[in-house]
């Protein structure tokens, strides 16, 4: 854990009144988030010219002062959140400045929340570390966010993800509980948990994932990740499970193919329902974190499937009920930057008139889920092998 500390010395005699005013001004800037927004700009520009020598890469996103989203999102800017936002990274160093400038955005537009940060790097080859103690953590602090809810780590040797393709599930469960484990120690009570991979994103994902999660009292909100390799799908198939139990898609539907109403939603761009998500980015309410649920293995032994850690929470917060996830294909977020803007520009849009409301009515589980297990690194994901959700 990286910890950031700040002292100043304050005389202690001959006070008068306006030395009383100037430390009450500087007790002022020192504790609230208030600074300009060219300053914040000047900042950012500093940091980022020191480590590269010119301006990075970022993608092209919209305004926070635009009109669209000030209507939109406006209601959030007077509401008090906090807010934890969480993630592995590795070598993801030409990302991150991408992602680092949509969530100090975010910072900037709500200004009455705060925030936390864990973010752990491991065995980076590129300057992911660097990127993130010498810029990310400088930003926090500039914005105030206080010293003991910034947990960032860097290590040198990551895990072996080669060395054998089982243990890679075990790893990430490691990995994904580091950035939990801040909850277990804090005393800040966190209404919201964002996680995110090493995905391209814009303020306004961000924005409206956090709308959604509030509008519709979710308990997980996934975003909808673009497939890589193929043309205008979902990717995360491994994970995520509609409100069925069934894929996303398969060889066989098209996205929510199995559900009628979740496909005619998903036409509509409208929150959908599922059971189980990641889709690389996602908000977690935190409470099931606090107490007993964490990321675990899958207990074969018990009958559950060898499936992702992130599929297993999902199940574990309906077993603690906790079971209002949704998924937001308006929210389209992907792994490779020209996917991201394929997906804004061709594929974002309803496919159908939108006539239904965005509120998600929510329904219990399904009594049993498709599960795919993975052995020796392989998917099996010709299986029809079904499990009761229970377990």
């Amino acid at each position: 854990m990286v910890t950031l500390c700040t002292s100043q010395g304050l005389p202690t005699k001959n006070v008068t009144i306006v030395l009383f005013l100037t430390v009450w001004t500087i007790l002022l800037t020192s504790f609230s988030r208030v600074y300009s927004a060219t300053d914040a700009d000047a900042n950012e520009h500093r940091l980022f010219g020191t480590l590269y020598g010119h301006p990075p890469h970022l993608l092209t996103c919209q305004s926070p002062d635009s009109s669209n989203i000030q209507d939109r999102y406006g209601y959030l800017r007077s509401r008090k959140y906090n807010i934890m936002i969480g993630g592995n990274t590795h070598n993801t160093e030409f990302l991150l400045p991408t992602q680092i400038k949509a969530f100090t955005a975010l910072m900037d537009f709500l200004p009455e929340s705060s925030f936390g940060f864990s973010v752990h790097e491991s065995g980076s080859t590129d300057r992911t570390g660097r990127v993130l103690t010498e810029i990310l953590i400088p930003l926090l602090q500039f914005r105030k966010v206080k010293s003991s809810e910034i947990f960032i780590t860097t290590t040198k040797e990551g895990p072996k993800w080669n060395a054998d393709p089982d243990k890679r599930i075990p790893l990430l469960v490691d990995l994904r509980n580091l950035v939990i484990s801040p909850l277990w120690k804090t005393r800040v009570q966190y209404d919201m948990l964002l996680f995110f991979n090493d995905i391209w994103f814009c303020i306004e994902d961000l924005l409206e994932l956090i709308h959604q999660h509030v509008q519709q009292s979710a308990d997980i909100t996934c975003a909808f990740d673009w497939h890589p390799n193929f043309h205008n799908k979902f990717y995360d198939t491994w994970v995520a499970r509609d409100i069925t139990g069934s894929m996303i898609w398969d060889g066989y539907t098209d996205h929510f193919g199995h559900h009628a109403e979740s496909e005619r939603r998903y036409k509509q761009r409208l929150p959908i329902q599922v059971y189980s998500c990641w889709n690389g980015m996602l908000i977690f309410d935190p409470s099931p974190l606090y107490k007993d649920v964490k990321f675990r293995n899958p207990d074969v032994k018990k009958g559950e499937c060898r499936e992702s850690e992130a599929a297993r929470i999902c199940k574990d917060y309906w077993m603690v009920d906790k079971g209002k996830i949704q998924m937001v294909p308006s929210v389209a977020v992907a792994y490779a930057e020209d996917r991201y803007l394929l997906g804004k520009s061709e594929w974002w849009a309803p496919t159908m008139s939108v006539e239904e409301d965005e509120k998600i009515k929510w329904r219990k589980a399904p009594e049993k889920a498709k599960c795919i297990e993975m052995f020796n690194g392989t998917y099996l994901w010709n299986s029809d092998d079904w499990r009761r959700t229970h377990l």
